[in-house]
């Protein structure tokens, strides 16, 4: 049964996985995508309520990956973000969408983070996104440790 062989995995490691996963998601968005970190999420719950993993270990690994995710995503943003828009086709930084979604999230930054936090794909690039747009620093900071708590 994938019950008895999840708990069959170190709880260490698991753990790992339950602050890696959410970690990625952000801070690398294409893996984020292909990998969510729901899934990890899900196990950890179910292991945790089976006794094969200590609840407030699971929770705090998944905030602190989570965390840290949107931190590296928002590093990404300031330092490398416009030089990726330029990389990217003028169809589409010239593009209505593109343009509107960068002014959402810079002139909304607290909603994005927050309701980004709910949504795969604005999970995978708000952190990114705030840090190109120049969201200071500290008001994410905080927006995102109250997202990830959530």
């Amino acid at each position: 049964m994938v019950q008895e062989q999840l708990a069959a995995v170190p709880a260490w490691l698991t753990l790992l996985i339950v602050f890696l996963l959410p970690m990625a998601e952000p801070a690398l968005p294409l893996l984020g995508m292909l990998l969510p970190s729901q899934t990890a999420l899900m196990a950890s719950g179910v292991l945790a309520h089976h006794g094969a993993l200590p609840l407030p270990a699971a929770i705090a690994m998944a905030v602190l990956g989570a965390l840290a995710g949107n931190v590296v995503g928002h590093l990404v943003g300031r330092r490398w973000g416009p030089r990726l828009a330029a990389n990217l086709p003028a169809r589409v930084t010239g593009s209505p969408g593109y343009r509107a979604a960068m002014h959402t999230v810079g002139a909304y930054s607290a909603r994005a983070v927050l309701l980004g936090r709910f949504n795969a794909v604005l999970r995978t690039l708000v952190p990114v996104m705030c840090g190109a747009a120049g969201v200071p620093w500290a008001r994410f900071l905080g927006l995102s440790l109250l997202s990830s708590l959530l």
